[in-house]
C-alpha cells in the first residue's frame, strides 16, 4: 500500500460506504482535502464521478480493483445516531461475483450497529 488509506478513501468500498454516510460539508472537505490518487486503472479519479457515486443510495458499497488489482471489496454501513462506520471484506476479484460476501455484510453491520448502539456496562 504505497498511500496510506485515510488517504485512499475514494478508491476502496469502505472509503465509498463512510464518505456518502458522512454529512455534505464533512465529505466535501475530506474531498478537498485528498488526492485522488490513480492507483490502478480503474480507481476513480474524477472529482464529479465520484460526488455523483457517492450521492447513490445503496446498502453495499463495491470497488472493483480501484485500490489494488485482483482484489475487489464490498463494505456495508452502519449508522448509529451521528456515528458512520462501516464494515468492510476484500476478495479477490474472481469471486466478486459471489452474493453471499453482501449478506454476509448487511447481517454483520445489522448486528455491529445494535452492539454499538446498547449502553456500555462494566
Amino acid at each position: 500500500m504505497w498511500v496510506g488509506v485515510h488517504d485512499s478513501g475514494h478508491a476502496t468500498a469502505f472509503g465509498k460506504c463512510i464518505l456518502a454516510g458522512l454529512p455534505l460539508e464533512q465529505r466535501m472537505d475530506y474531498i478537498d482535502r485528498h488526492q485522488l490518487h490513480d492507483l490502478t486503472p480503474n480507481t476513480i479519479t474524477s472529482r464529479r464521478v465520484l460526488e455523483q457515486r457517492l450521492a447513490d443510495e445503496t446498502d453495499i458499497w463495491a470497488d472493483a480493483e480501484e485500490y489494488l488489482l485482483g482484489t475487489s471489496c464490498r463494505a456495508a454501513p452502519i449508522r448509529v445516531g451521528d456515528t458512520v462506520g462501516a464494515v468492510a471484506v476484500s476478495l479477490p476479484s474472481r469471486r466478486a461475483a459471489d452474493p453471499a460476501p453482501s449478506v454476509a455484510l448487511r447481517r454483520a453491520a445489522r448486528r455491529l450497529g445494535w452492539a454499538i448502539s446498547q449502553p456500555i456496562t462494566i
